[in-house]
């Protein structure tokens, strides 16, 4: 998760530049957010399978 976290951030920076707003950038900031949406997609489902394990885990513990 922690790999994820740090490209989001990554592509988070990038698209916070306005200089990739400028010129022939229209498919590189395509890009960009179409990561971003995957990453934050990926890691809302890595998180969800991480409190169901934890709650499991909780579960079995009790």
């Amino acid at each position: 998760m922690a790999q994820l976290e740090a490209r989001k951030a990554n592509i988070e920076k990038q698209l916070a530049d306005p200089a990739v707003y400028a010129g022939d950038q229209k498919e590189s900031v395509q890009q960009l957010v179409f990561d971003q949406d995957y990453l934050v997609k990926e890691l809302g489902q890595l998180e969800a399978e991480w409190l169901e394990q934890q709650t499991q885990l909780e579960q079995l513990a009790a």
